[in-house]
């Protein structure tokens, strides 16, 4: 069956991750095997698409769940805005019998009771009577204003949600179509199997190794980076700081207006290890404008590579930071696809943030980042 078939493919690739039994042997063929290049080639290239089609499997699943609750968001989003443009209607209204008293000057012959004052006592009952009028016409007009604000605000989050749930269902039928396309090259790769029914079973034990062992090891990885970087600018920004081998944690220069923050490779991977012994199996290296780190743990091989670049929170070029994008992530040498890498990215935040540093006499804007062979550079400014 179909169904069964691209669940297999995505089993086989988490056997070979698992470093043991028939999947160990079968990553170890399609990585070192030369008397049959070809043969290898294809078997590779078919592990690493089942994959891929695994995981947009899981995408699709995740997408699902958006779409359904942004259409429960909408539904209670027009529930608000109906009640919102009932409130406003009737505040409209409100407004509109208080702007035509005073036109018509029903107002003006209420200020006649005070020439008809004949105590004190009276003075009092028609001043309560006048400033009683007067505070509900105020809050008639400000009520529809209120009203008519808060209405624009539930219509334009409808909107927004709106356009949230078809971009959501565009990119559903964007991966059911690679899905489609990549299920019909994993059918034709399996006809020309020789032991097609083999590596289907092959398949079905693997995807289980690969979601319960292969996506808990990267999520694990990329917590412990997330949280170090977080801690990265005040190792580098206090000149005392050193890792426990003695080496500078980083540099930090001061040029008038103009500062800049400075890490080499060799200081990352210390400041790292220092943070968590996890980082002895992985190692960092800069080179070509890319970090690459790479690594074995467990028998298990793990490659990401991506880039440091300038971004600004919500559009707003007065809200500039660093954020990392991933380029590309490998498992056991087999490519991630690009849904994975969003996921990951959009669970895990591994920018660095200076301007975040807590000095309460330093004030930091982050204006350029760049990224020689063997170390980082980030460009600030002091904030006035």
């Amino acid at each position: 069956m179909r169904w069964r078939t691209w669940i297999s493919a995505g089993a086989l690739l988490a056997l070979l991750w698992s470093g043991t039994g028939t999947g160990a042997a079968l990553a170890e063929t399609a990585r070192s095997e030369t008397g049959r290049t070809g043969m290898a080639a294809e078997d590779k290239l078919l592990l690493e698409k089942g994959l891929q089609l695994y995981e947009i499997d899981q995408e699709l699943a995740r997408i699902t769940v958006q779409e359904a609750g942004l259409q429960e968001k909408i539904a209670a989003a027009q529930r608000d805005a109906e009640v919102a443009r009932t409130a406003a209607d009737e505040a409209r209204k409100h407004a509109a019998r208080v702007i035509r008293a005073y036109n018509m000057g029903e107002r003006d012959s209420l200020w006649g009771l005070l020439f008809s004052i004949r105590s004190f006592k009276d003075a009092l009952v028609v001043m309560d009577y006048l400033q009683m009028i007067l505070v509900r016409d105020r809050e008639a007009l400000k009520g529809h204003t209120a009203a008519w604000t808060e209405l624009k605000a539930k219509t334009a989050g409808l909107e927004e949600d709106a356009a949230r749930l078809a971009e959501t269902k565009s990119r559903y039928i964007r991966q059911r179509e690679r899905m489609a396309a990549l299920q019909q090259e994993i059918d034709a790769g399996l006809a020309r199997s020789a032991e097609a029914d083999k590596v289907q079973e092959e398949m079905r034990k693997l995807s289980e190794s690969w979601r319960e062992e292969g996506i808990p090891l990267f999520r694990t990885y990329f917590r412990a980076l997330a949280k170090a970087l977080k801690e990265l600018p005040d190792a580098v920004m206090n000149p005392g700081a050193q890792t426990t081998g003695g080496e500078p944690a980083g540099q930090f220069m001061l040029d008038g207006l103009n500062a800049s923050f400075r890490i080499t490779d060799g200081q990352l991977n210390a400041f790292l290890l220092e943070q968590n012994e996890l980082f002895r199996h992985i190692r960092f290296r800069f080179e070509d404008g890319r970090i690459i780190a790479s690594g074995t743990q467990d028998g298990t091989e793990v490659l990401l590579e991506g880039r440091y670049e300038l971004a600004y929170k919500g559009g707003d070029p007065a809200k500039p930071y660093i954020r990392f994008r991933t380029g590309k992530l490998e498992y056991n040498g087999f490519q991630l696809p690009d849904t994975t890498i969003e996921a990951f990215e959009k669970e895990f935040d591994l920018g660095i943030y200076p301007q975040l540093v807590s000095s309460p006499f330093l004030k930091l804007q982050v204006t350029g980042v760049e990224l020689e062979t063997g170390a980082l550079h980030i460009l600030l400014k002091l904030a006035l």
